[in-house]
């Protein structure tokens, strides 16, 4: 089982990710996942690496998380075997979970994060994070 938690801290504004995997190669597969006072995007679902850099270099030009979905989409022809998620240093998050998936994959996105889980993940990761944002005094970093 993978899931992940890609977020930004509206306390810091920093981005963040947390991820689990039985791919002993995660970290090296998720290297290159975040990029300070930029963003960050993983991808889950096999090995595409370069997913994460086009992705780090897209926001970097000032794309919005949409618009660098609909580009690592096109770039893809195994989309549909992916889950990716990318937030954005403002925030503003987009997710994707390919139709060739289990069923029990999922996503969830709101202002602030993305999560990439199985059903029985999901809701774990979402209330942690929501009630670790709400322990902490929000203020602007923009």
């Amino acid at each position: 089982m993978t899931f992940a938690l890609l977020a930004r801290c509206g306390r810091t504004g920093r981005i963040g990710l947390a991820i689990a995997s039985d791919d002993l190669c995660i970290g090296a597969i998720v290297a290159h996942a975040l990029r300070s006072n930029i963003g960050g995007s993983v991808t889950l679902g096999g090995s595409h690496e370069i997913n994460n850099t086009l992705a780090c270099n897209l926001l970097a030009q000032g794309y919005a998380p949409a618009r660098v979905l609909r580009e690592l989409r096109a770039n893809d022809l195994e989309r549909e075997s992916r889950q990716i998620a990318i937030v954005d240093r403002h925030g503003r998050a987009a997710a994707h979970t390919g139709e060739g998936l289990a069923h029990s994959a999922q996503q969830k996105i709101e202002s602030g994060f993305a999560v990439l889980a199985d059903a029985t993940v999901k809701p774990s990761l979402v209330d942690v994070f929501e009630a670790c944002e709400r322990s902490y005094p929000q203020r602007d970093t923009r």
